[in-house]
């Protein structure tokens, strides 16, 4: 599952636990491949701060797209 986070403004600490249960109960019922793309600055520290922060970030939708057909290791990702 691909979230394209571009157009995010603002979150808040109530909508970052819905999103986080939401991630939670997702990957425990069909072990889900979540991966971000196009997030911004001012999130990608609240998104290190929580389990998520581990998963895989693309700087566009094309990229990460193109990374669910292919290893990891063959894209670079925001991660380095």
């Amino acid at each position: 599952m691909l979230f394209n986070l571009q157009t995010l403004s603002c979150i808040g600490s109530n909508g970052l636990r819905l999103f986080l249960e939401a991630m939670n109960d997702l990957s425990k019922s069909s072990g889900s491949d979540v991966r971000f793309c196009a997030v911004r600055s001012d999130f990608t520290h609240v998104l290190e701060a929580t389990p998520l922060g581990r998963r895989p970030r693309f700087e566009s939708e094309a990229d990460a797209l193109r990374s669910y057909h292919f290893d990891q290791k063959d894209y670079r990702s925001l991660d380095g």
